[in-house]
């Protein structure tokens, strides 16, 4: 039978809160690189997280802002997943830092196009944080072998304007 992630509170309160009774004073809980999957952020992770860690920030590996490049990586969320993590964690306090990989293979410019303004769109609504990596094929995974796409100057140059907007950084 498979296990519902909702009982993984349990576990992660108890292991939060025996950390800190044995006196482990700087916790950090969903921080890169242990990043947070968009839908499983919710407000009692984010409560938790508030009341036993020294974070205030919430790391979410977003990986993209093309719906097309999500369902392709077959990351089992969405755009609106994303979103609404990025709005949880600021109502919580804390600061949303989002992840997000450019250059997936068969990934297009109109789809860098997308995550950027998508990317642009988090960080004024949400004063989300945008931390962009290149892709790099893992050991592995099903794209272990593959190679990047190419990024054009049209989308470098935005990017470059992402984070001279103070929105990202790669």
């Amino acid at each position: 039978k498979k296990r519902q992630f909702g009982a993984g509170f349990e576990v992660i309160e108890t292991l939060l809160a025996g950390s800190k009774s044995i006196g482990i004073r700087f916790l950090e809980y969903g921080i890169f690189p242990s990043e947070v999957r968009p839908n499983h952020v919710t407000p009692r992770l984010l409560a938790i997280v508030r009341k036993y860690c020294y974070n205030r920030k919430i790391t979410v590996g977003a990986q993209s802002g093309s719906e097309r490049v999500l369902a392709g990586v077959c990351r089992g969320h969405s755009r609106e997943s994303i979103e609404r993590a990025a709005a949880l964690i600021r109502e919580a306090g804390l600061k949303p830092q989002l992840d997000f990989i450019i250059g997936f293979p068969g990934e297009t410019d109109e789809d860098r196009l997308e995550t950027v303004e998508f990317m642009r769109r988090l960080g004024t609504r949400f004063g989300a944080w945008n931390q962009v990596h290149y892709f790099l094929p893992l050991s592995g995974t099903p794209f272990y072998g593959m190679k990047p796409s190419a990024i054009s100057p049209a989308v470098a140059s935005e990017l470059d304007g992402l984070a001279s907007a103070g929105l990202a950084k790669d």
